[in-house]
């Protein structure tokens, strides 16, 4: 089939069945379906049961070598068999846990690593569904005596909404989910659940790093494991947020300090973790994560905005932003520089995947190589053009011989003055450091143990030695007084104007080497290290020299950075990310390479041919020789013989050719963040649902209708009334009323009333929301003069005030009725709980919030339905014998 009778083909509209219709427009709605994500979610669940088994059988199989220590109740051969069994299980154990921390560390997943350093998402917590309609419904019979079919909409609600955020969409639909179910959850928590009520259900959630599964009867756990997924998903958001425009970098913002701020609220919490990923020291490390992808995320919104600026104000704002990043990264990466103590730091390296800490040490040497490839790009171009480099890539091509160190005055001083304009803006930010010219000689000696290419990667650049403290400030602590050679990526040993030129990874590694570095050889403030400060390159020489300095310094820190890349597993399987900076690697190097092939013509032509020595051969070795035979043996320890011997074909280096610069020292600003952004945080009493939202508002109000408190079955009594009497109680309080008092010989007492009941009903009407004032009238007037009783309330309150109702014409109250028709509830003792229960996770308030404190309630309105004589007698009666035989005991007290 030709391409035009398939494209033909394709244009002609086909019949499609229902059924395909359906599908595609479930895949169309649901983002869900499908997804990269939702697989790699998947792919998690299916490996958590086999990680939960792993460690129940490690767990037994420890404990049975415990057993046998305390009781030896196992032979040798049994005991070599569980040995062998424990180291099989852990092995299996290992093998899941790398495989989760693969799946844990699949950045490209949720963003795109073509053109951007990848950032850190969170993954989401694994749960199991729940079916609160079955569980529930028990609960609602036995402990409220209602009909929990009226409710069914509730709990079906509540299941559909768990359901949802088991795997949720990535988008703000997805938070919507996350927000319902919580609020629905932190509204119904006091009506179902607390510490002395065993549910037939556990809410059961797995660690994301670890696999490991939690369950507890707690909601705080639930609470707990939604706030941390709620966090999970702002990150994820972020995450696919484009890095190449502002509005989705100020969203990207945005999403990492929501995320921050609702694991602070989790931090804050949490007394007792229940897993380790919501433990403290993680959960620190999670948001200093957090906080530092925001402050990337503005950084590379500046860098957008100010594209239209001028090449110096744009540098200025790259060099402090980049260096804050470079700081910051590197600290997250080790602990030294982090704060973090030895054993928090163990906890976290066992949980996190260790490509993170990679990662984020790749985007520290990253940020700083950029830090100097764009220095001395600027540095390159002003030697060669005498024009700063226009906005993108610059172009480095081969430097002209004649006209490198042109002799012409207007072009020399031209550029001095922009030399100087340039590091006078950037004197707070940039520290340039020289060697002192005394050191030259010694590396010279020293230089030729360690030769190198500039362009290739140095020997020792892979070697493994730890990592330096910092990146960016040179401590007086950091300085190698030791040696000059590299421990991470050696510095460019060269033989042209590149010799001699000592990185500051060098002397930050604190590595050893034949030459020496002493205080006086190092010319330049910095901090911790006294010393004049060194003046800016003012000639095309000196600046062409300085930009090759940093070049090659940029060259270094990418390649570090690219090793990192390939000795991390999971980081070396993101091929986009590993092709990044690899461009970045090879488009520098052969920059470097062409400035030093430029160089070479430049600095004297082409080198000299070897002249081949005849070694004059004694003819005897005896010590009666003669003078001249003795002195033709020339000496292998002195000086001349070694220039001769293995120097020679190297031509000499004037001093005016070295170069004695060495990488500029980088000063920092820090990034703040918006404070204008609005964030949502879930947090436990602030997101309730209004009373007409809640679906379970028909049980009661939940300052009586809880968990907590247990009450009777309703009972109805019917009282009649008396004329000396009335009723024989009164009532107090409100929304439902109490029982204040009972006289006795009253229709009340008859019917058993007590002090303390609830009245529900009155007359067929529902009593449980009414005021006092309600439930009066309701009491007085009955079902039928009801309403009218209400407005002929309303209408004498409206009369005593001057307002507008006190013109209508009043209601007056309707008959009173002879009979009333009571339904209460009678409160019981709570169940006693058990002592030996272990504490669950409670959620507790925030250290800067105390606890409100219960200011002086105003007296509670009360209503006696009984006559005045009844009342008056009540009053004056005597005290009950429990009452008297208290009375007696303080006097007997008071007596002795």
């Amino acid at each position: 089939m030709t391409e035009v009778e398939a494209q033909q083909e394709v244009a002609i509209p086909q019949e499609v069945d229902e059924d395909s219709l359906l599908l595609r427009r479930k895949k169309t709605e649901d983002s869900r379906y499908l997804t990269q994500r939702t697989m790699l979610h998947r792919n998690k669940s299916e490996i958590i049961p086999h990680i939960n088994i792993a460690l129940q059988m490690e767990k037994g199989a420890r404990n049975l070598l415990h057993a046998d220590e305390q009781s030896k109740i196992f032979s040798k051969s049994h005991k070599q068999m569980i040995k062998e069994a424990l180291s099989k299980e852990a092995e299996t154990y290992d093998a899941l846990k790398a495989r989760m921390d693969y799946l844990n560390s699949s950045f490209s997943t949720y963003q795109n690593l073509e053109s951007r350093l990848p950032v850190i998402p969170i993954g989401l917590k694994e749960t199991y569904q729940i079916d609160f309609r079955a569980a529930l419904s028990p609960f609602i019979t036995s402990h409220y005596h209602d009909d929990p079919e009226q409710y069914a909409e509730g709990l079906d609600k509540l299941t559909e909404y768990r359901m949802r955020i088991m795997e949720p969409e990535r988008s703000n639909a997805g938070l919507k989910h996350f927000k319902s179910y919580y609020n629905l959850l932190n509204t119904i928590e006091r009506r179902f659940f607390d510490e002395s009520i065993h549910h037939g259900f556990r809410f059961s959630w797995s660690d994301t790093f670890t696999g490991e599964r939690h369950s507890q009867r707690s909601p705080a756990f639930e609470k707990g494991s939604l706030i941390f997924n709620y966090a999970a998903l702002c990150s994820q958001i972020a995450a696919a947020c484009d890095v190449g425009a502002v509005d989705s970098l100020a969203e990207q913002t945005k999403w990492f300090v929501q995320a921050r701020a609702n694991l602070q609220v989790l931090q804050e919490s949490f007394a007792h973790a229940p897993s380790r990923d919501m433990s403290a020291e993680l959960l620190g490390f999670l948001i200093r994560i957090m906080q530092v992808q925001a402050q990337e995320a503005v950084f590379l919104k500046q860098m957008i905005e100010c594209q239209q600026e001028p090449e110096t104000s744009r540098l200025i704002n790259y060099i402090g932003g980049a260096a804050f990043l470079s700081e910051c990264f590197g600290k997250l990466a080790s602990p030294e520089a982090s704060g973090s103590g030895n054993e928090e730091w163990t906890q976290i390296c066992r949980v996190i995947p260790s490509s993170w800490l990679s990662l984020l040490d790749v985007k520290s040497q990253y940020y700083q190589a950029q830090i100097n490839y764009k220095l001395g790009t600027v540095l390159i171009c002003l030697a060669t053009t005498g024009k700063m480099p226009d906005a993108g890539p610059a172009e480095i091509g081969p430097l002209p011989t004649e006209e490198l160190y042109s002799n012409d005055g207007l072009l020399e001083a031209e550029l001095e003055n922009q030399l100087n304009d340039l590091f006078n803006i950037l004197k707070p930010y940039v520290q340039l450091h020289k060697l002192a010219p005394k050191s030259r000689r010694k590396s010279l000696r020293s230089r030729h143990h360690r030769p190198h290419s500039a362009a290739n990667v140095p020997s020792d650049c892979y070697s493994d030695s730890p990592r330096p403290r910092s990146r960016i400030k040179r401590t007086f602590s950091s300085l190698s007084f030791g040696g000059l050679s590299r421990s991470k990526s050696r510095g460019l040993d060269d033989n042209t104007s590149l010799s001699g030129r000592f990185s500051s990874l060098s002397i930050r590694s604190g590595s050893s080497s034949a030459s020496t570095l002493s205080m006086s050889n190092l010319v330049g403030g910095t901090n911790g290290v006294d010393g004049e400060p060194v003046a800016p390159p003012t000639t095309r020489k000196e600046a062409n020299q300085l930009g090759q300095v940093c070049l090659a310094e940029a060259l270094h820190w990418a390649q570090q950075a690219l090793k990192t890349i390939e000795q991390a597993l999971d980081l070396n399987r993101e091929t986009d990310f590993k092709n990044f900076v690899a461009k970045d690697v090879i488009t520098w190097s052969e920059q470097l390479d062409k400035i030093k092939k430029t160089n070479n013509r430049t600095n004297g032509g082409p080198a000299p041919k070897k002249r081949h020595r005849r070694l004059p051969i004694s003819n005897s070795f005896h010590r009666s020789s003669s003078s001249a035979d003795a002195t033709s043996v020339i000496s292998t320890n002195s000086a001349s013989s070694k220039k001769s011997l293995g120097f020679r074909n190297r031509p000499p280096t004037a001093e005016s050719d070295v170069n004695l610069w060495t990488a500029p020292t980088f000063l920092q600003y820090e990034i703040e963040l918006p404070k204008d952004l609005s964030t949502t945080i879930l947090k436990s009493g602030r997101n309730l649902l209004d009373d007409s939202k809640d679906p379970f508002r028909m049980l009661g109000p939940l300052k009586y209708f809880n968990a907590r408190k247990r009450w009777s079955e309703a009972y109805t009594v019917q009282l009649v009334r008396d004329e000396k009497v009335v009723y024989g109680f009164s009532i107090q309080g409100t929304g439902p009323v109490e029982i204040l008092g009972v006289d006795a010989n009253t229709p009340a007492s008859e019917k058993c009333m007590r002090t303390g009941d609830l009245v529900v009903g009155i007359n067929g009407m529902d009593a449980r929301f009414m005021t006092h004032n309600e439930a009066v009238a309701a009491i007085r007037f009955g079902a039928e003069g009801y309403d009218q009783a209400i407005q002929a309330q309303a209408s004498a309150a409206g009369g005593d005030d001057d307002s507008e109702e006190a013109d209508k014409p009043s209601v007056s109250f309707p008959l009173e009725v002879d009979v009333v028709q009571l339904t209460m509830i009678r409160p019981l003792a709570p169940t006693q709980q058990p002592t030996a229960r272990k504490q669950s996770v409670y959620l507790e308030l925030p250290r800067d919030q105390t606890p409100p404190t219960t200011s002086a309630k105003s007296p509670t309105p009360f209503r006696s339905f009984m006559s005045s004589h009844h009342r008056s007698s009540r009053s004056k009666s005597k005290p009950t014998p429990m009452l008297r035989r208290r009375r007696m005991h303080k006097s007997g007290e008071n007596n002795a």
